[in-house]
C-alpha cells in the first residue's frame, strides 16, 4: 500500500498489537516480518516473546482457626461456627469453558454462607453462579467468565455451623465425632480434590 508514496530514503515504521491466544502452545514465540522493496523480499531479524511457566490445576483446603490460621483440624461443639479456606488454582494453559469449586460438606455441618475472592482479596462472588444446596450440605460455584480465573488463584470461604439436629453416630471415630471433608475444583469434566481437613466433635457420655 506505501506503492504509491513510498519516497526513496525514507523510513516507515509499522506497529501492530499481538494478543497470544489462551489455548496457544506453552514455547516461546519467535517471529520475524518481511519486507518487500521492488518486490524483492527482505527478512528482519527474529524477536523472542517469553510465556509464563505452566501453572498446572491445585485446590488446597485448610479450616480457619479463631486467631485467622489456616489448620487442618480443629474441635467444636454443637452450634460452633467455624469457616473453610479453600484456595483454587486454575491452568494457564488451558482455557476451560466450565470452571468453578465445588465443596460437599459433611451433613453434620449447615453451610451458612459462601463468598468468593480473587487473589487481590476483592469478593467476585457475583462473577460467577452460586448453588448452595442445604439439603445436602453442598456449594457449587461456576465463574461466568472462563477468563476471570485462568491462571489465576482462587479462594472460596464458606461458613459453616454444627448442627444440633442430626445424630452424629455415624461420624464415630475412635470415641469421637469426626466430620472429614475435601473439596474440588473442576475445569470442564476434570476434577482435582484438595487433601482432607476434620473437624471434632469430643463424645459426652
Amino acid at each position: 500500500f506505501l506503492e504509491e508514496m513510498a519516497l526513496e530514503g525514507e523510513t516507515y515504521v509499522f506497529e501492530f498489537k499481538g494478543e497470544v491466544l489462551y489455548d496457544a502452545p506453552t514455547e516461546d514465540i519467535t517471529n520475524t516480518a518481511e519486507v518487500h522493496i521492488n518486490n524483492n523480499p527482505y527478512v528482519t531479524n527474529d524477536t523472542l516473546s517469553h510465556l509464563p511457566e505452566v501453572t498446572d490445576a491445585n485446590i488446597d483446603k485448610f479450616i480457619i482457626d479463631p486467631d485467622g490460621n489456616d489448620v487442618t483440624e480443629n474441635y467444636v461443639d454443637v452450634g460452633t461456627q467455624f469457616q473453610y479456606r479453600i484456595s483454587g488454582v486454575y491452568p494457564n494453559n488451558k482455557l476451560g469453558k466450565v470452571q468453578g469449586i465445588i465443596d460437599d460438606v459433611p451433613d453434620a455441618l449447615h453451610i451458612e454462607d459462601v463468598r468468593i475472592y480473587d487473589e487481590n482479596n476483592t469478593d467476585i462472588t457475583e462473577q460467577g453462579t452460586l448453588e448452595i444446596d442445604n439439603e445436602q450440605e453442598k456449594f457449587k460455584w461456576t465463574a461466568n467468565d472462563s477468563k476471570l480465573v485462568f491462571g489465576k488463584t482462587i479462594y472460596a470461604i464458606p461458613t459453616v455451623t454444627v448442627k444440633d439436629t442430626i445424630n452424629f453416630a455415624e461420624y464415630e471415630e475412635n470415641g469421637n465425632y469426626v466430620f472429614k471433608n475435601t473439596a474440588q475444583l473442576f475445569v470442564d469434566d476434570e476434577t482435582i480434590d484438595s487433601k482432607e481437613v476434620k473437624s471434632i466433635l469430643e463424645k459426652v457420655e
